[in-house]
């Protein structure tokens, strides 16, 4: 039996690195990708370096990734951007799995990327230059900080995440008021983390605050109202299932139902709970592309882990 045990073992560290290494060669030759994103983040830097013009990418822009991608891909190449994309991911994979799990065994560790690694949204999505797997890490990082009570760096990193993408403004609230320490957190202290975080990260927001006109109104566009509420819920819900897996969902809706139970027993719960809520609450209200939910499909990753173990 320990045999066969450590050949499965060195089967999983095998397969893990051959996914790594593979996800890095796909940097190399995959240029910009097809992300329809990719291009005028990378113009925002481009226009205010060659011109000084203020451009959005996106209704709401997201200030810090397309200041970075738009860096790396100006004066590196595609390459660089890729690779920094690529590394959030894994980084940000290994950080959020610290910030959750005292357990600092390498198997467990490599068993867990190597759960999410299999996700096609979370591996092949972060292999091109988009904010998503940015604002994962700042958000992980940010996460295992306030974990360990380094109340400083962690608004730092949150209002980072805050600054790549703003709808982790909700997560990084979520995070703040319900983890769990062993020792209390007064709630005022909570809400004055969440406060700097809030400030700071709102920061990056102020040029498209003034370009237009200090209204609110990029804060919703784009969503495909058009379709009703019942055709936001249909793509929703396939999206949602693709998003796990065509057969995986159903493995994963049983397993989870099985294990029920014990899901109490997983340390910091609530939170995870709430921000898959969160998460889905979001996609719910704009289903569009799959990557929105990677926080979900992490955390879903997560549970399973724990479950599994």
């Amino acid at each position: 039996m320990d045999l066969i045990r450590k050949n499965e073992k060195n089967l999983v560290y095998i397969v893990l690195l051959g996914i790594i290494f593979l996800g890095f060669y796909l940097c190399f030759i995959g240029g910009y990708g097809s992300d329809e994103d990719t291009l005028p983040m990378i113009y925002v830097f481009e226009a205010k370096l060659e011109g000084g013009r203020f451009v959005s990418s996106r209704y709401t822009g997201n200030p810090l990734a397309e200041l970075g991608i738009g860096f790396l891909s100006h004066f590196f190449g595609s390459f660089a951007a890729n690779l920094f994309t690529y590394i959030f991911l894994l980084l940000g994979l290994i950080i959020f799995y610290f910030a959750f799990n005292k357990d600092k065994s390498l198997e467990k560790l490599n068993f867990f990327i190597f759960l999410c690694l299999t996700s096609p949204i979370l591996f092949f999505d972060n292999l091109e230059p988009i904010d998503y797997s940015w604002a994962l890490f700042f958000f992980a990082c940010g996460t295992f900080f306030f974990s360990k009570k380094l109340f400083e760096l962690s608004v730092m990193f949150f209002a980072f995440s805050i600054g790549v993408r703003i709808n982790y403004v909700l997560f990084v609230i979520i995070t703040i008021l319900f983890f769990q320490f062993d020792e209390k957190i007064s709630f005022s202290r909570r809400l004055t983390i969440f406060f700097s975080s809030f400030v700071f990260g709102g920061l990056f927001y102020l040029p498209i605050w003034f370009d237009n006109n200090f209204g609110l109104s990029w804060l919703t566009a784009g969503r495909p109202i058009d379709q009703g509420f019942f055709g936001l819920l249909s793509r929703f819900l396939y999206k949602l299932y693709v998003s796990i897996g065509y057969i995986s969902s159903f493995i994963v809706l049983v397993f989870l139902f099985k294990e029920f139970k014990r899901i109490n027993k997983i340390k910091n719960i609530k939170v995870l709970l709430l921000l898959c809520l969160s998460n889905l609450l979001i996609f719910l209200w704009i289903p569009a592309e799959f990557s929105y939910i990677q926080l979900f499909l992490v955390i879903l990753c997560l549970l399973i882990f724990n479950l599994y173990n």
